[in-house]
């Protein structure tokens, strides 16, 4: 229980620095122009996944596109790999998504 206390105590350090430094960035923002309006953002949003997420644009270059996404995906899988220790550390299990 202590661990597990300790580990929330980090962690709440850590967002509060994130918080902090973010509305820094958000206030520096607010010095620069105003952005343009977004039209059509169903439109706007599919896009997003296929390039982003579908890694379409980089595949027209067959070889390096593939390499490129493995990269990606590879860091797609640490995310949920952080996550879930994350999840195991303020639970205080062992393996939250073991299989």
């Amino acid at each position: 229980m202590t661990r597990q206390i300790i580990f929330a105590a980090v962690l709440l350090i850590t967002l509060g620095i994130f918080s902090w430094t973010l509305n820094r960035l958000i206030k520096y923002f607010k010095f620069t122009r105003p952005a343009f309006p977004i039209r059509d953002f169903g439109k706007r949003f599919s896009l997003t996944l296929k390039v982003a997420f579908g890694q379409t644009k980089i595949f027209r270059r067959p070889v390096i596109g593939f390499f490129h996404a493995l990269v990606f995906w590879g860091f797609c899988i640490i995310l949920f790999g952080s996550i879930e220790m994350v999840i195991d550390g303020l639970a205080g299990s062992e393996r939250a998504l073991h299989f």
